[in-house]
């Protein structure tokens, strides 16, 4: 399951880009922080909370940062190397990048107008009490 910051544009266009590329056979659920599930996962792992940007629970762990981004690029047939390439940079350099990025996650992407519905490839992976939109910011495509 990954979840993500509802209210980041850069965020929820991630998210697309993902849906987009992820193979039918991977199964990988999305869920907005801002959601019933997301803030579940925030009250069983608090720590999530200090970079909620993007949370992966893979396996059964809590993955964060660059690399949640790296496991998640590993998912994706044609970014998989991106991913494996991005484990090797030493972890200092990898997580303040990220946390660089998450930082300025708002002001990096313009956001939406309107409250946007997601699209099928999206809808189809997103866990049911997933969204929650209480934001208009929305905007996954």
């Amino acid at each position: 399951m990954l979840f993500f910051d509802g209210d980041c544009a850069m965020c929820n266009r991630g998210v697309g880009f993902i849906a987009n590329r992820i193979p039918d056979d991977v199964e990988l659920m999305f869920a907005s922080l801002n959601s019933a599930a997301g803030q579940h996962l925030l009250t069983m792992f608090p720590l999530a909370r200090s970079r909620d940007a993007l949370v992966l629970l893979h396996k059964g762990e809590i993955v964060q940062g660059a690399l949640a981004v790296a496991t998640v690029l590993e998912l994706l047939p044609r970014w998989a190397i991106l991913g494996r390439w991005l484990r090797l940079v030493p972890e200092r350099a990898r997580e303040s990048a990220y946390d660089l990025v998450a930082r300025s996650r708002h002001g990096l992407a313009r956001p939406s107008v309107s409250c946007r519905m997601p699209g099928p490839r999206v809808q189809a992976r997103l866990s049911s009490q997933a969204l929650g939109c209480e934001s208009a910011h929305l905007g996954i495509a």
